[in-house]
């Protein structure tokens, strides 16, 4: 018994000294809550930036320094039962807005402010029009202290279009980078450019080779000419040859590549863009090929 004391005594005190002892505290693990997705709306703020374009309601006004004169210029769009209104500065262009195109087809819910060109002292009010059969456009007008003018359009929807990827690229330096059908021989599609002019006027620049979206098989049905350079002596090109074309400058050359993968240019009538060179001259594309496309 005697001896079980002296042991009962240590282990009290082991035990008081481990209750003395600070316990470690658990670790926190936060728990991961996601952020719900935002709600989609239908309406947009006045103002509001998408790709660089400064995009309105209609019915809305937004206030913007449009010919950099250091004061604020109020613009609008809205619709009523006689269609569109254009006011800036509660001065009403209605008129020059009509006398650009009858915006018929003008489904747009939003106008836009966009500067085509950040070398210039002008910002530009940029007006869609859906067109009658899938041929959009958009109109780009400028204030110029008193008055409106319509400095040309492309034929594009600048924002509308989100399906369609990249339909318009703003270059920054006048240019527009446009993807919309190529000019000549049928109907494709490719990357155009439209540029601002000496003449402040927006048009489309012929003569640059713009590739199509997609590389377009045919086989000639009679013989035609065709260059290595445009400044080269012609070769001909026999029926039944394949050949792959690729792209067109809008002007007068067609660009092609034969079935071994030699690049050859197609000349195309500058008067009518629709008609190829043969040896006995100039005649239309379906005559002298299979597989060109055109839309109903």
């Amino acid at each position: 018994m005697k001896r079980l004391i002296p042991l009962l005594l240590a282990l009290v005190l082991v035990l008081s000294a481990c209750a003395g002892k600070a316990q470690p505290e658990e670790s926190y693990v936060p728990k991961y809550t996601p952020t719900p997705e935002p709600e989609p709306t239908e309406s947009v703020e006045p103002g509001v930036q998408i790709d660089g374009t400064l995009l309105t309601a209609l019915g809305d006004t937004i206030s913007v320094d449009l010919d950099s004169d250091g004061k604020l210029d109020e613009v609008s769009l809205s619709r009523d039962e006689d269609g569109l209104r254009l006011a800036v500065n509660g001065q009403d262009f209605t008129g020059i807005l009509y006398s650009a195109c009858d915006f018929e087809f003008s489904d747009s819910d939003y106008f836009a402010v966009v500067n085509l060109d950040h070398y210039d002292r002008a910002l530009e009010i940029a007006v869609e029009d859906f067109g009658p059969s899938d041929d959009p456009n958009t109109f780009f007008f400028r204030y110029e202290g008193e008055s409106v003018t319509c400095i040309g359009s492309v034929p594009s929807l600048c924002w509308d279009d989100w399906t369609k990827k990249d339909a318009v690229t703003y270059l920054g330096n006048g240019d527009l980078l446009v993807n919309a059908r190529l000019d000549g021989l049928m109907t494709w599609f490719g990357d155009v450019t439209y540029r601002i002019g000496r003449d402040g006027k927006l048009a489309l620049v012929r003569g640059e080779m713009c590739a199509a979206n997609q590389l377009v098989n045919v086989t000639l049905t009679n013989t035609v000419l065709a260059y290595e350079s445009t400044d080269a002596e012609p070769e001909r090109l026999y029926p039944g040859e394949s050949l792959q074309l690729s792209g067109t400058d809008q002007s007068q050359w067609i660009q092609a590549y034969r079935s071994g993968g030699a690049p050859v240019l197609l000349r195309l009538n500058p008067d009518n863009l629709y008609q190829v060179e043969t040896p006995g001259g100039f005649e239309d594309g379906p005559d002298v090929m299979n597989g060109l496309f055109f839309a109903g």
